[in-house]
């Protein structure tokens, strides 16, 4: 088709090329790296990630019964109707560690987890909690956020404890409106250092200076040291109402006063937003420019992008119902109009991107697609596509090691333990809502991977050479992620093998081990792993290890297309 001027049509790239996948000994030998590679990742990711480094203390559920059992010791007693409960990073803590101490092991400390980089924090509410704000993914996908939604109605109660249960900060809303006129009774402030593991003779009172965020009839400071760390200066600020407490905060020297910060982001925050925001315009309007155009001629491959724009909205809506906090009202009809509206969203783009994209490269680069066409065209058990998808599994748990020595490496000269982002923090809710980053990771990498695809085919199309565009594919995002940095040349190595690798996987498999490779890389990434298997966060482990090697066995059996694996003759070959 190709040699008679024409573009093939989609049924006839799904029936081109190759149809074997791999033979036995090199099937083996990915199955092997891909074991390997799951390994040595659990046995670094205790050196190289933070929530591996900071010590986790108790489950979650039991860690929101001490926070209930606190707040009905302050006095409020009534039963919560809703309540809601995370993890999250003290930024502020790594932030002045980085700052202040620039000694090579100036992480070991969060070892000790005293004070503690990660916190736990509860909330309870007289009425059910309903999200007001919804990004699709992470974090923002329906779940309750610690300011939302707003703390501001009477009875509502947020606790922060540190992960051996110590409280760290707790808020409370008073009545509304209050016609009591009997004498206030004095607050029990010995209870409140008491949850946070303070002895109150060991500190000096004070004149308060942190304004509490809820009204109040009777404020206390004091200061002193903390427990264990008699080189760290300690501040205690409480307040309360009527008696009972609705403000107590333990105020570190890295402690800032977040109400009066003025937004703030750093020259390597400022260009890599510039430069994605770039991309995903020039990406967004070279798609719908080049999809009107394909829709005009009729040479789009419709079945084809509304099979995987169905495909994404499934996965959206799934990982939502796994990970967003649902209300038994009516109010969830709207939260499922939020969940179902950004899914329609995302499923919306992946179809504009591929019928722009899409027609182009069955035309000018059909090797890259086949083993996708096949996917399309149902064709699961294709031995290609078992190829591919093997093929792809293997490099993202490779990638996913090289980067993990890469943070080793960049420890030795001090940096910071990766931070994964905060909706990796999920995972430590149990299987269920890591089942459902799971499930978005497949549709962000769906989105990511053409996005990807599509920037490439642009640059193969201006610069006409594949090592040129290849060249500046890379350089864009070395540029963008690894220049700015305080590690500026260990980053651009890590980042141009990353993207570099993303180049080789297009040129020699195409698009379906490129979503292969991303999922798996970022699902390594992203989950917490131990080697602690009867821990209570094993969970996360167990769901992103049997997630990669579900992939990579299918991927494995599919590709040898019936080979006998332990064949003389098939070995030999």
């Amino acid at each position: 088709a190709l040699a008679a001027g024409e573009t093939p049509s989609p049924e006839l790239v799904a029936a081109a090329g190759e149809t074997e996948g791999f033979k036995p000994r090199t099937a083996i030998a990915c199955l092997a790296f891909i074991i390997a590679g799951i390994a040595a990742s659990l046995v670094l990711n205790p050196k190289v990630s933070l929530p591996g480094i900071v010590p986790l203390g108790a489950s979650p559920e039991v860690m929101a019964a001490k926070a209930q059992n606190l707040i009905g010791e302050f006095g409020y007693t009534a039963p919560p109707v809703d309540s809601a409960y995370r993890y999250k990073y003290d930024r502020d803590y790594l932030r002045h560690i980085e700052d202040h101490d620039k000694s090579r092991g100036r992480w070991e400390q969060l070892k000790s987890g005293n004070p503690s980089a990660i916190e736990f924090w509860y909330r309870t509410s007289p009425r059910y909690l309903e999200p007001g704000f919804f990004l699709g993914a992470g974090t923002s996908n329906g779940a309750v956020d610690s300011d939302d939604p707003p703390r501001d109605a009477t009875g509502m109660t947020f606790t922060v404890l540190d992960p051996s249960g110590r409280l760290e900060y707790f808020e409370a809303v008073p009545p509304q409106k209050d016609e009591a006129k009997a004498t206030a009774s004095t607050p029990d402030w010995e209870a409140l250092f008491k949850a946070a593991g303070l002895d109150m003779a060991k500190f000096k009172t004070c004149e308060p200076e942190w304004i509490p965020p809820q009204w109040s009839d009777a404020r206390s400071a004091w200061t002193g040291v903390a427990p264990g760390r008699t080189d760290v200066a300690l501040r205690v600020e409480a307040a309360a109402y009527r008696g009972r407490p609705v403000y107590f905060q333990l105020i570190w020297p890295w402690t800032r006063a977040t109400r009066m910060q003025a937004f703030q982001a750093t020259a390597q925050t400022k260009i890599i937003n510039r430069v994605i925001l770039a991309i995903f315009l020039a990406v967004l309007i070279g798609a719908v420019l080049l999809a009107r155009r394909n829709l005009r001629l009729g040479r789009g491959d419709r079945r084809g992008a509304f099979r995987l724009a169905i495909f994404v909205f499934l996965l959206f809506v799934a990982a939502w119902v796994l990970t967003a906090h649902h209300l038994p009202t009516a109010d969830e009809f709207g939260l499922f109009v939020m969940g179902s509206s950004f899914a329609l969203f995302v499923a919306g783009v992946a179809w504009l991107l591929y019928i722009g994209l899409e027609p182009y490269v069955r035309r000018r680069w059909p090797n890259s697609i086949i083993s996708w066409s096949r996917v399309l065209a149902g064709q699961w058990r294709d031995p290609l596509v078992g190829r591919d998808l093997l093929a792809g599994v293997t490099l993202g748990v490779v990638l996913h090691v090289w980067f993990q020595l890469g943070d080793r490496a960049e420890g030795w000269f001090g940096k910071l333990p990766p931070q994964p982002d905060t909706s990796t923090l999920l995972s430590l809710l149990g299987v269920r809502a890591s089942t459902g980053w799971v499930l978005s990771e497949i549709a962000v990498w769906l989105g990511f991977g053409l996005m990807i695809f599509f920037l490439f085919f642009l640059l193969r199309l201006l610069l006409r050479r594949d090592w040129l565009a290849g060249t500046v594919f890379v350089l864009i995002f070395v540029l963008a992620e690894a220049l700015p940095g305080k590690y500026p040349i260990v980053d651009s190595v890590l980042v141009a093998v990353a993207y570099g690798s993303l180049i080789l996987i297009l040129k020699r498999f195409g698009f379906l081990p490129l979503v292969a490779f991303g999922v798996s890389e970022a699902v390594l990434g992203s989950l917490i792993q131990t080697t602690h298997l009867g821990a209570w966060y094993a969970g996360s482990t167990i769901v992103g290890i049997v997630f990669v090697l579900a992939l990579a066995i299918y991927g494995f059996k599919t590709s040898l297309g019936g080979q006998p694996i332990f064949s003389g003759s098939a070995l030999d070959n």
